[in-house]
């Protein structure tokens, strides 16, 4: 019996896929596990449109992180906290600081698209990654200085 797979199925195949597999194992476990449909002509049409959609909009997806990306990386973020002699930090910088910074630039991630690889508890510079889109990677440059620094800089 020839079916349409809806999810990937190690030694079967993956979505989208028509396998042929016993009538047993596809009346009994596949579809009405929602694992995959009888590979009709109307099955058959109905999955090529989903396809068609589907890629159109990952293509969509692509373009808003690519532009999400460019504002990003062309956005540099400045975060003061306290610091103690040598420039260490009193706690470290976390992801909703580095996402409220950019926020304030007038862009929205979320927090966890953002990945720190070490706690930042030192003054400095640092580049993050951030997760957009799969395929898509972005950078964000990060500057921490201490609260003297800035202060510093206001008085001039």
């Amino acid at each position: 019996m020839k079916v349409i797979l809806s999810e990937n199925i190690s030694l079967l195949g993956n979505i989208g896929d028509m396998v042929d597999v016993t009538p047993g194992y596809a009346r009994n476990y596949l579809i009405p596990q929602k694992k995959a449909k009888d590979a009709s002509t109307r099955n058959i049409k109905q999955f090529e449109h989903n396809k068609r959609m589907m890629e159109s909009k990952r293509l969509k997806d692509l373009s808003n992180a690519e532009n999400l990306a460019r504002a990003i990386e062309a956005a540099d973020i400045c975060i003061s906290k306290r610091s103690g002699e040598a420039g260490r930090l009193f706690g470290a910088v976390t992801t909703m600081e580095i996402t409220k910074a950019l926020f304030d630039k007038g862009i929205e991630v979320d927090r966890k698209k953002i990945i720190l690889d070490d706690l930042i508890k030192q003054v400095g510079e640092y580049k993050i990654e951030v997760k957009i889109y799969p395929e898509v990677p972005a950078f964000i440059n990060l500057k921490v200085i201490s609260f003297e620094e800035e202060a510093a800089k206001q008085d001039v």
